[in-house]
């Protein structure tokens, strides 16, 4: 058995579906809940990157100090030994 309709036969209906689909998601708090969430999520992402690369650059200054107190430890030795 097949339905036949004619052209622009069901536009009518149609419309009435697709207002009634485009007010809801215009106006569902759940789509809006998403959308909320999805820019909450990119503010942690952008906020972890920058704190990764804060502690990235905080190990670069304390290898750094590391060497300083490796290189003051020695000539403090090397100064022990000549000044006797």
């Amino acid at each position: 058995m097949y339905i036949v309709a004619p052209a622009y036969g069901v536009n009518d209906e149609f419309s009435r579906v697709l207002s009634q689909q485009m007010e809801y998601y215009s106006n569902d708090p759940n789509v809006d809940l998403i959308n909320r969430l999805k820019r909450e999520m990119s503010q942690v992402h952008t906020i972890m990157i920058q704190n990764i690369d804060e502690l990235l650059e905080r190990g670069d200054r304390l290898e750094i100090l590391v060497d300083k107190t490796a290189t003051m430890q020695n000539k403090t030795l090397r100064f022990k030994k000549q000044s006797r």
